[in-house]
């Protein structure tokens, strides 16, 4: 079993003017990959992590910003709520376009019963392109004087199955990353794992090809099924002007009778 940890979670405000974002990181609902992070594991790991309060994006090695706040929640709503200020502008820049849309978190499992992680080192948390956690989303706020003046929905409803396979991969691809670039640090063989990367890529687009042939073929059907309702339409149309000028005729024959007689 592997001992490392990466959780995901949306971000649910924005901050335009600051350049600060928030939402939950982790939360007690299971992830795409099956696991279950338990908020006290996540409150006894915080005081640590915030040390540092490391904010990377896509869990490499540089850091775009710092954790200014964070909160264990065991409410209604159990996980981890953070609160980030990003000053690397490539990075913000990606959160404002929603190429990045929330957190994950990165760390060692200490303890795992079952599918339920009961203790961790929490090492990092990143800005990321694709939540897992169902639950720990975010929406991006604009805040003017205290007030919330805009809000827009990070991620709305269940993408393409073929977009979900491919943000899977594009995730898996992105977590090898950093150890094929620290075994090239070390001097260890590291070829290998960028081929996996490679070919993990080479399969997300496969995926993103194939829902895009879909979508096209969706568009397509779509587009005929209008025309023949427009040409039904038309038809509608012809008819009732043909019925109409009937009755226009009709009327202008009972004038003309009417003037006979």
């Amino acid at each position: 079993m592997s001992d490392s940890i990466k959780l995901y979670g949306k971000f649910t405000k924005q901050d335009n003017d600051k350049k600060i974002v928030e939402g939950w990181a982790s939360t007690e609902v299971m992830d795409s990959q099956g696991e279950v992070v338990k908020a006290s594991a996540l409150k006894n790991a915080l005081s640590d992590y915030m040390q540092y309060g490391n904010l990377r994006e896509m869990h490499q090695w540089s850091a775009v910003g710092k954790a200014v706040a964070a909160k264990v929640s065991d409410g209604k709503k159990k996980g981890l709520w953070i609160r980030g200020k990003i000053v690397d502008d490539n990075a913000w820049k990606k959160v404002k376009a929603k190429v990045y849309s929330g957190f994950s978190i990165g760390g060692k499992i200490v303890k795992k019963i079952g599918n339920a992680i009961e203790e961790l080192v929490l090492n990092e948390i990143s800005l990321v392109d694709r939540p897992a956690n169902p639950e720990a989303v975010f929406s991006l706020v604009k805040i003017k004087s205290g007030k919330v003046i805009e809000k827009q929905d990070g991620m709305s409803g269940i993408p393409h199955p073929g977009i979900q396979v491919a943000d899977s991969l594009i995730a898996m691809a992105a977590r090898l990353i950093p150890f094929s670039e620290m075994n090239a640090e070390m001097g260890r063989p590291y070829k290998h794992i960028e081929k996996a990367i490679s070919a993990i890529k080479d399969a997300a687009m496969f995926e993103l090809n194939t829902e895009k042939a879909v979508v096209v073929g969706e568009l397509h059907k779509r587009e005929k099924e209008r025309r023949i309702a427009l040409e039904l339409l038309k038809d509608e149309v012809s008819d009732l002007q043909a019925e109409v000028g009937f009755q226009k005729g009709e009327g202008n024959y009972f004038e003309m009778l009417k003037e006979n007689l």
